[in-house]
Order: structure tokens, then sequence, then C-alpha cells
């Protein structure tokens, strides 16, 4: 089993530079889907 993929200190970066895609909120309906987005930073 592989562990720390990327060193800490690596992905203290990343985490301050990429942004953090999620979907919170995932709607199908006849036509489409609607998607809700945060307002606020995940925790």
């Amino acid at each position: 089993m592989l562990t720390d993929w990327i060193a800490p200190d690596d992905w203290q970066t990343v985490v301050a530079n990429v942004p953090i895609v999620s979907v919170d909120l995932l709607v199908r309906y006849e036509d489409g889907l609607l998607f809700g987005k945060r307002t606020n930073k995940p925790a």
C-alpha cells in the first residue's frame, strides 16, 4: 500500500493554490440538470 504520495509541505502548497471542486447539490429533471454552488469554503 502506498502512503505519503506527496510531501506534506507540497500538499499545503497545492491546497493553498488550487481551487477545490465540489458539487453540493445536483437536481435532475426532464430537461437537464441543476447544480448548486456553495458560497462558503468547504470545511
